[in-house]
């Protein structure tokens, strides 16, 4: 279902700091429409965030398929400062730890098996819910009902396909 494109620690004052984030317009594999599924996570040296059924480190999980460049989405991501920006593309929960010196690994995913992003993200967003018991916590909305029964049956319906997902969230840092 993914291919994984880029994997990159982010961390304020590095030489991987939000600039590169903003390079990611120029990435050769991000390009106009491109297919993207992504996750944010904290890096494995940072703290666990209290999920109700056990510690993650996931803090967002989106998509992108630009017309225009699917990795200019990346650099909107993180504010310039904790005071700055108005994009409606900026994860506050993504700009405070950026901010607060927390690293930030974002691994880029290619969907190669002709599902929608939307539905790819879905189904990372559903495995989630279903291991930690909640959506990451930089997410926002979620959409759709989640009550324990509905997740259990999306689950049922493709078990497979979240199976290797479930697999692919406990293996990022």
């Amino acid at each position: 279902m993914l291919a994984e494109i880029y994997s990159e620690t982010i961390a304020r004052d590095t030489a991987k700091d939000r600039k590169a984030l903003q390079a990611l317009a120029k990435h050769a594999d991000m390009g106009s429409r491109a297919q993207l599924v992504y996750i944010y996570s904290l890096t494995e040296s940072s703290q666990e965030i209290p999920y109700p059924r056990r510690g993650g480190r996931v803090v967002y999980i989106g998509e992108t398929q630009r017309e225009t460049g699917a990795g200019k989405r990346f650099g909107h991501h993180v504010s310039s400062s904790l005071t700055e920006g108005l994009s409606t593309l900026i994860n506050h929960t993504l700009s405070v730890y950026y901010h607060s010196g927390v690293s930030l690994r974002l691994q880029v995913f290619r969907v190669t098996d002709g599902r929608t992003t939307k539905s790819a993200e879905r189904v990372l967003l559903n495995c989630h819910l279903l291991h930690y018991g909640a959506f990451p916590m930089g997410q926002g909305t979620s959409g759709g009902d989640n009550t324990p029964r509905q997740v259990a049956q999306r689950y049922e319906q493709d078990r497979q396909l979240w199976d290797e997902c479930s697999l692919l969230l406990k293996n990022t840092p």
